[in-house]
């Protein structure tokens, strides 16, 4: 019988490498670093705890490199990107997780990369994954759940083939995605691209080797924009569309 990896469905192999890697991790885990957090990182390496291990022991040298646990309270982004910067978190699907809007076809991405350097552009990003991992934490407090995923939306309209064929935005988004990939292992829980143009396709190959197999299942792309209201069957605030 196949099990999800997840808290209260786990095998006895899967069990004994939960153990595994809290017995590796003994020495950097903290009291809030519970089964959910443990078995994300192992669910991204298969349950191979010597790669899970390796995966995470990594990550939280990335994290303190970047001073990712500060940057909510004290990093000020560069003006443009605060003023810029397209989307946002608009609120929580039924379930009470952070459902996120980027209009990434309005985004000026030459005028940002003029304007702010790459390691400038990739702290903000970085900022917005801890303000989600932050509402995750408030929702599972809130609702007395555990929240431990978020989606996104991307909006596609007015994408040109100008921005998939600019190579300092295809190498930016490349970059992106691996430090979603490596930092924050199943976080995602859809992505949904709409008012997708006719040659996404293309923009979307590139990035694709830099997804996991499973971050790939999770992208859902639709043509049109009427197509939203799909995604938003299971959203309790219907408000969030005006947001669109």
């Amino acid at each position: 019988m196949t099990t999800t990896g997840r808290v209260g469905d786990l095998s006895e192999e899967q069990l004994n490498a939960l153990d595994s890697f809290r017995s590796s991790m003994e020495d950097i885990l903290r009291p809030e670093h519970d089964d959910y957090f443990c078995l994300r990182w192992l669910r991204a390496r298969k349950f191979n705890t010597t790669d899970a291990v390796q995966m995470l022991r990594t990550s939280l040298q990335w994290r303190k490199q970047v001073g990712a646990e500060s940057l909510i309270d004290d990093y000020e982004p560069h003006e443009v990107l605060a003023k810029y910067f397209p989307g946002g978190l608009v609120g929580h699907d039924k379930e009470g997780c952070p459902v996120w809007i980027i209009p990434f076809g309005h985004m000026d991405i030459k005028g940002m990369f003029y304007s702010v350097k790459k390691s400038e552009f990739i702290k903000y990003v970085v900022k917005l994954m801890e303000i989600s991992e932050q509402d995750m934490k408030d929702q599972t407090e809130e609702l007395g759940k555990k929240i431990e995923t978020h989606s996104i939306i991307f909006d596609m309209d007015n994408f040109t083939m100008k921005q998939v064929a600019w190579k300092p935005a295809v190498d930016m988004m490349t970059q992106l995605v691996k430090v979603f990939e490596d930092n924050y292992p199943e976080r995602l829980k859809k992505t949904y691209i709409i008012n997708a143009p006719a040659f996404f396709p293309m923009a979307y190959a590139m990035i694709k080797p830099f997804l996991s197999e499973e971050t790939a299942k999770k992208m859902h792309v639709y043509v049109k924009a009427f197509y939203l209201l799909f995604a938003f069957i299971f959203l309790e605030n219907k408000n969030l569309l005006k947001n669109v």
